[in-house]
C-alpha cells in the first residue's frame, strides 16, 4: 500500500472514532434519557371545617340586609280615630215636628242605612207614623249603634231598643212617644253613637252626632183642667166645687120659692 492509501485509510479511522464513542467491551452504551416532569400546577391546600363556616358567616353578615325595626304600635286615641275614618257612610232619616201641644203625645223615628239609603233602599222616607217632615243626612255608620232622644220639658217613652244593629242593603229603626209638658219653645236632641271595636283593647263608644230641634209647643186649656183636677183634686174639689155647687142649689131653691120669677 502505498504511503497515500496509508494516510487516506488513518484519516477514515480517525473520523470513525471521532463520531462513535468507544466503551468499554467495545459496545456503544445507550443513552438514557431522563424525564423531566414538568410541575403541575398548585392545588389549594384544604382548608379546615371550622375556617370555612367562620368565611361563611362573614360573607352571610356582610350580604344581610340590616335588621328592620317593628312598626310602632298606635296609641289608644289613633286608634280610636282610625277606626272611625274605616266606618261606612251612610245615612240617617229622623222627623220631629215642628209644632206640638201640652199633653198630646207625638211619634218620632229615626232611620239609619249604610250607603246611600234614600236613593238606593225602597220605603226608606215611607211608612212613618210620626207628623214631622222627614229629614235625612249623611251619618258615618258601624255595624253597632246607639240612638237616644232627649229634651227637657218633655215626657219621652222609647219604643225600641236604644242600641241595635245596622245591616246592609236594609235600614234600622228607633222610634218613641214624646208628650209635650209644658207650653212655649222646647228643645229636643237627638244623639247618633257608634260602637267600634279596637282590637285588644276591646271595644269602645263614640257620639257621632248631636241633633237638636226647637219645638213650638201650644198651650192645651182641656188638658191643662184636666191635669189641674189630676194633681190638686184632693183639695181643688172640696175648695171650688162643693162652693160653686152650693151657690147653684141656693139659686135654684131661690127660683123655686119666688114660683120661677
Amino acid at each position: 500500500m502505498s504511503r497515500q492509501s496509508r494516510a487516506l485509510v488513518i484519516v477514515l479511522v480517525l473520523l470513525l472514532l471521532a463520531g462513535v464513542p468507544a466503551c468499554a467491551g467495545g459496545v456503544a452504551p445507550e443513552t438514557s434519557v431522563e424525564t423531566v416532569e414538568e410541575p403541575s400546577a398548585a392545588e389549594p391546600e384544604p382548608v379546615a371545617p371550622a375556617a370555612t363556616e367562620a368565611v361563611a358567616a362573614t360573607e352571610a353578615v356582610a350580604v344581610a340586609p340590616p335588621p328592620t325595626l317593628p312598626p310602632a304600635t298606635p296609641s289608644p286615641a289613633e286608634r280610636v280615630r282610625q277606626a272611625l275614618a274605616e266606618l261606612t257612610p251612610g245615612e240617617i232619616l229622623y222627623n220631629p215636628p215642628a209644632e206640638m201641644r201640652v199633653g198630646e203625645p207625638e211619634r218620632i223615628e229615626v232611620r239609619i242605612a249604610p250607603g246611600a239609603a234614600s236613593a238606593e233602599l225602597t220605603g226608606f222616607a215611607e211608612g212613618l207614623e210620626g207628623e214631622g217632615e222627614p229629614i235625612v243626612e249623611s251619618v258615618p255608620v258601624s255595624t253597632f249603634m246607639t240612638v237616644r232622644l232627649s229634651g227637657d220639658g218633655f215626657a219621652i217613652r222609647p219604643l225600641r231598643s236604644a242600641e241595635q244593629v245596622v245591616t246592609p242593603g236594609d235600614f234600622t229603626e228607633w222610634a218613641w212617644e214624646v208628650t209635650p209638658e209644658r207650653a212655649g219653645e222646647g228643645r229636643l236632641f237627638l244623639t247618633v253613637t257608634a260602637r267600634v271595636k279596637l282590637g285588644d283593647l276591646g271595644e269602645e263608644q263614640k257620639d257621632l252626632e248631636v241633633i237638636e230641634r226647637a219645638i213650638r209647643v201650644q198651650v192645651n186649656p182641656g188638658y191643662a183642667l184636666a191635669s189641674l183636677f189630676e194633681r190638686h183634686g184632693n183639695w181643688l174639689i172640696p175648695a171650688v166645687l162643693l162652693p160653686v155647687l152650693a151657690a147653684g142649689a141656693r139659686w135654684a131653691w131661690r127660683r123655686r120659692s119666688t114660683g120661677g120669677e
